[in-house]
Order: structure tokens, then sequence, then C-alpha cells
């Protein structure tokens, strides 16, 4: 399980800083603007692997005209994710682990666990200044998510709702959509966040 969730945090802090840089870059003047539109139409005309995302975060995390955005120290720490991509893809695959022998794999663990402890330090003090919200109010901790409808006799309609990523310096705050997606219901608590997956047709696809 613990090999899961490692992979899964991995993908999150992967996923969830490309979300905000492109984001801001879209908004932003050129030639930055135009690495997040490249981005954003890659991603619309492929169905992008957790690699094309690692691929992403070190194009724009490299790109010099991206020093100047606000969101950019929340990926300046970040280099390196290529090899843990590359270690996920080849011990743990989709779900399942694959390793040789046991005592191998749980030094590998180990050294995959030490190496998020140094990311999320270096982020600690970056993460302080950003809040997540929607439409409604605030997202930030656990505590604002509930990923499975409540029980009942409601038919649970879904919709839609935009995220923001704000600083708190500032006041000002980036719209993440659509690379990162709000879904709520309307007859129970249910709240649940979905990063871009795919596109079909004129539909924007999310898991």
């Amino acid at each position: 399980v613990l090999d899961l969730q490692i992979k899964d945090t991995f993908e999150v802090l992967i996923k969830f800083s490309v979300c905000a840089l492109v984001s801001e870059s879209l908004a932003a003047n050129e030639p930055i603007a135009e690495t997040g539109r490249g981005i954003l139409r890659e991603f619309l005309h492929k169905i992008p692997a957790l690699g094309h995302w690692a691929g992403a975060l070190e194009r724009i995390r490299k790109d010099k005209a991206a020093r100047g955005l606000r969101t950019y120290p929340l990926v300046a720490p970040l280099g390196g994710l290529g090899k843990i991509v590359e270690w996920r893809n080849d011990r743990i695959g989709h779900g399942a682990a694959r390793f040789a022998d046991e005592e191998t794999f749980q030094k590998e663990l180990e050294e995959q666990i030490v190496r998020l402890k140094c990311y999320f330090k270096k982020l600690s003090t970056v993460y302080d200044r950003w809040r997540l919200s929607w439409e409604q109010g605030d997202l930030s901790g656990h505590e604002s998510m509930q990923t499975i409808h409540s029980k009942g006799d409601g038919s649970h309609p879904e919709e839609t709702g935009h995220v923001f990523l704000g600083c708190k310096d500032d006041g000002n705050s980036v719209g993440l959509y659509p690379l990162l997606r709000l879904q709520t219901c309307r007859e129970c608590g249910y709240r649940d966040l979905f990063f871009f997956d795919s596109r079909k047709a004129s539909v924007v696809l999310h898991n």
C-alpha cells in the first residue's frame, strides 16, 4: 500500500505543479505565454501519461521567462522528477509493484520517501503563501474534500466547479481549469478534484 501512496504523491506533485505554472503562463506576456499554450495544445491532442506531465514540468521549469511567474517557486526545487517517473514506471507501473527481491525494493522505497521529504521541506514555506479555492469558498486541507457521495435517496447530480490558486501576498488568483477541475454534488457534501486526462471531441475529460 505504501508504494502506491508514494506513487500517487509523486503524481499529484507533478501534475499540480504543471497546472499552476501552465495556467499562470497562459495569462502572462510572451514568450512564456506561448510555452504554456504549446504544452496545453499537446495535452489536448493526446492522452498525456505521467511522463508527459513530468516533461512539461521540466520544460516550463527550465524556461528563463518562467522565473517571472508568481507560481515559479512552487516548481523551482523540483528538478529530477523525471528519474522518479522512470522508477515509478519500472517498479510500480500502473498499480502493480514489480521488484526483483523484497530487500532491493524496500531500499528503493526508502530512497523515494527521503526524496519526497526533501521536496516538501523545500516547499513548506512556499505553499504557505498560496490558497486553493473555488467559487463558493476555501479548498484548503483534506477536510474540504468528500470523495464519495453520502448515502441517500437523491440522484446526486454532479456539477463542475472552477478551481483557483490564490496568492496570499497580493490577493491575486490563477484559474486552473481545464487542467484541474472540481466536481460537486447539490444533494450531499461530495466534493473532489480531478486532473486533466484527455479531450474527446469537444469534451474535456478528467480523472
